[in-house]
């Protein structure tokens, strides 16, 4: 799960019109080596096209995840939304960002499953963030967080949110994605 929020709030973080400041986020900000890499390349991404001027500078704030295992190991009987539910947590344990302000979450996953038609809900409320916060899941086989990011960061671009958490989760249940 990551933070994302306008450059304004005042985060120490690279902005898409400053590729340059990269090592910046990675030194103050990046407590992980996925946090770096998910930095590193939302920069390097953002500073191909000239940014628009009309638009809000984003920052990526602060990230979160549950360690790797052995598929059939420690997660075998936790869904995605358990284990997305856990990101969060650890997320809002070290940011300091409050539930209350955070406009938007959207989380990502490979293939939804039958006992949860929204992942990003289910994990959002699970973790005790507030009912009111608008949370939809998009489901696109191995890109579906980054379109999530993509999207979070276009509804702070254009005015719409102020803080949105965005990500995926997913896991080896259930069938194959289809080609």
């Amino acid at each position: 799960a990551f933070f994302f929020a306008p450059a304004r709030r005042g985060f120490s973080c690279a902005t898409p019109a400053d590729p340059e400041a990269a090592p910046l986020i990675m030194l103050s900000t990046m407590r992980t080596g996925v946090a770096r890499n998910i930095a590193r390349t939302a920069v390097r991404s953002m500073a191909i096209k000239a940014p628009n001027p009309n638009l809000k500078k984003v920052v990526f704030v602060d990230a979160a995840r549950t360690p790797f295992c052995v598929a059939g190991t420690e997660y075998e009987d936790l869904m995605a939304h358990d284990l997305l539910r856990e990101a969060i947590k650890g997320l809002m344990a070290k940011s300091e960002i409050t539930g209350e302000e955070i406009d938007y979450c959207l989380m990502g996953t490979v293939i939804q499953e039958v006992l949860t038609s929204n992942i990003a809900r289910e994990a959002a409320m699970g973790a005790g963030l507030p009912t009111k916060m608008v949370a939809h899941t998009s489901t696109q086989a191995c890109i579906s967080a980054n379109t999530c990011t993509a999207t979070g960061m276009g509804l702070i671009q254009t005015d719409h949110c102020d803080v949105v958490m965005a990500g995926g989760g997913g896991g080896v249940w259930g069938l194959p994605p289809p080609l």
